[in-house]
């Protein structure tokens, strides 16, 4: 990856790298930080990619506003009586309670932390964060398997299977077939769990965004292509 340059829109300056591979098209993207990537086969100049990238302007300052929009919700959360967590496209409400231990448990529609301070924001935020680890190891793993057997005929069976938090991807599928998934994706529905899941086993067998990966992840999931609006922001 190059060194990092600014391009002026109307919105002011943006950040942007350009990522440059074997791919035949230019694609545009939007980091967590803000920074605009532009991927792009070798051969295409600089500038012409420059200039792809300011007609795209009211795309770029769109995507730029979603992600801050979506950073400044998860944001609100306090980790105090009553904040509302995600958990598999639903809210749970956060109960606190004083304990001689530390643990979190869910109970019907609420999440509920013992520990003996539990007005100790950060530590009531590791318990929920370890609540979430637990429960993604718990259901993504345990699905991955499952949808894996379920396309059995497709030849898409992972070498091995884990989860941990990720910045800025849901999911990703290593060379020597071990698939990787975001903890946060425990906060989506099924549907879209299942969304992840199908495009990293389908990069087992095409390991790019080519027409065969496209046209085996639309022939396993054909609502794809809407599911993954919803997935653009973590």
């Amino acid at each position: 990856m190059s060194k990092s340059k600014i391009i002026s829109l109307s919105s002011g300056e943006v950040e942007y790298d350009i990522v440059r591979s074997g791919r035949r098209t230019i694609a545009l993207a939007v980091k967590q930080s803000g920074t605009l990537i532009i991927r792009a086969p070798w051969y295409v100049p600089a500038q012409v990619l420059v200039g792809f990238a300011r007609s795209k302007e009211s795309w770029i300052i769109r995507q730029r506003k979603r992600i801050k929009e979506a950073g400044a919700k998860r944001n609100n959360l306090t980790y105090t009586e009553g904040d509302l967590l995600p958990y598999l496209g639903q809210n749970l409400v956060l109960h606190l309670q004083e304990g001689n231990r530390c643990k979190a448990m869910m109970n019907e529609n609420s999440i509920i932390i013992s520990c003996p301070v539990p007005g100790d924001t950060e530590k009531v935020k590791a318990l929920v964060d370890g609540w979430y680890l637990g429960e993604a190891k718990k259901n993504l793993i345990p699905r991955t398997t499952q949808l894996s057997e379920f396309f059995n005929g497709a030849g898409l069976k992972p070498s091995s299977i884990g989860v941990r938090k990720m910045k800025s991807r849901w999911g990703t599928c290593r060379t020597n077939g071990r698939i990787m998934l975001n903890t946060e994706l425990i906060k989506k529905r099924q549907e879209l769990i299942d969304a992840v899941i199908i495009h990293e086993l389908c990069h087992l067998k095409h390991p790019n965004h080519g027409k065969e990966f496209y046209a085996l992840l639309e022939n396993l999931m054909p609502e794809y292509k809407v599911l993954r609006k919803e997935l653009r922001y973590i």
